[in-house]
């Protein structure tokens, strides 16, 4: 059997920069020794397994030249040129030898037209929910909030792409309950839907951290924050929950679309510190002090740093727009609450600011939580290794 896994997104210090390429790079090893398989990242840095490929000299040329030109023009275009540039580079390498492509982005309709027109199976591993719901959901949010400016998630071609590519597509792999939902099909023609909970790997090493006593309350966010990411609703409910509170602090970590800043920047105060862009280092240490990390998506799969924070003995208090939503425990490890609430998101930081004494139980339980889904995560495997020799 002859397979190839495409990746979009690159390797960066040795491991996928996206979650779900850490899921797709995880399945490629465990099946390389029994199979003739090879993996396709945007750029494979600087492993020499020769099954682990990119494009070449001329890609990566041309991939620079599109992100140059990322200084006047939107980001969501850009992105959408680099993923037509990688399907056109990825089509060349599909061959009538194949038997299975294996893919966890949907932004490469050329190709899955080619692999179907030869009669080679399609599983997309779907890390994000159905970009048809993302499109409606963000289209409704930034109406609401009165934002102009496009996104990757509200660009037009990127979603006909998207369609495009599932029209072709033979399985779609959920990795939790929430992504099989945006995917419940409408259609006889849709494609065979799978439910395979489980993780992204994380950094763990990095994140055996060793937890600082602090006098202060501290409430950890750390994302690339789009409209999607929820800080329109974390600011209001933070400003409301420290009113009256001399020891407690806001940090916001990562990078925020030029958009939502506008919206938010009238809410910053002496309590909330932003930090920018950070790596995994400097987010393992923000967490040494963290009290408690908050992920307040609209719609978020799976983020890393959920992961990361949990292992790091953090409890979490997280919306019921994230698709890890599963591994939360009301009150055990964390809490979940309505994604639009406010009020909800004021009353879970109450509780965990009234309780600060089960932080440190709830902190461990969360540990013990992301202990158990590695371990599940060898059962992922055996799964889908049946999935694919139906």
């Amino acid at each position: 059997m002859k397979i190839i896994f495409s990746v979009f997104q690159p390797i960066k210090n040795e491991t996928p920069q996206s979650g779900v390429g850490k899921i797709a790079y995880q399945l490629f090893s465990y099946l390389e020794p029994k199979y003739d398989i090879n993996i396709f990242f945007s750029n494979k840095g600087k492993i020499k397994n020769k099954h682990v490929k990119d494009f070449g000299i001329i890609f990566k040329i041309l991939n620079r030249i599109i992100a140059f030109c990322n200084r006047f023009l939107p980001y969501y275009i850009i992105r959408h040129f680099q993923e037509i540039l990688y399907d056109l580079f990825l089509r060349i390498h599909i061959n009538k030898t194949i038997d299975i492509l294996i893919s966890t982005n949907a932004w490469i309709p050329k190709t899955a037209w080619k692999a179907k027109k030869w009669n080679i199976k399609i599983i997309f591993i779907a890390g994000n929910p159905n970009d048809n719901y993302i499109y409606n959901l963000l289209k409704n949010e930034k109406n609401k909030l009165g934002i102009k400016n496009h996104d990757a998630f509200d660009s037009n071609p990127r979603l006909n792409a998207f369609n495009q590519f599932f029209k072709n597509t033979d399985i779609v792999l959920c990795i939790n309950q929430y992504i099989y939902e945006s995917f419940i099909p409408n259609d006889e023609i849709s494609p065979k839907y799978k439910l395979i909970p489980t993780i992204f790997d994380a950094n763990f090493k990095i994140f055996d951290i060793k937890k600082k006593h602090s006098n202060y309350f501290t409430v950890f966010y750390c994302a690339h924050t789009t409209t999607l990411k929820g800080l329109q609703y974390l600011l209001p409910a933070f400003n409301i929950f420290q009113k009256n509170k001399s020891n407690v602090q806001l940090f916001i970590g990562g990078t925020i679309d030029k958009g939502v800043f506008n919206l938010i920047s009238k809410s910053l105060n002496d309590n909330i510190r932003l930090l920018g862009s950070l790596e995994s280092i400097q987010i393992a240490e923000q967490l040494k002090q963290t009290s408690v990390f908050v992920v307040p998506s609209l719609t978020d799969a799976a983020p890393v740093t959920m992961i990361e924070a949990m292992y790091s003995k953090t409890p979490i208090i997280c919306s019921d727009g994230v698709g890890h939503q599963w591994l939360i425990e009301e009150g055990v490890n964390g809490y979940l609450y309505d994604k639009y609430s406010i009020e909800q998101l004021v009353e879970k930081l109450e509780r965990c600011y009234n309780n600060i004494e089960n932080l440190q139980i709830m902190g461990e339980n969360a540990r013990i939580t992301i202990d158990n889904a590695i371990i599940n995560k060898r059962n992922f495997n055996y799964r889908f290794e049946k999935l694919i020799k139906r």
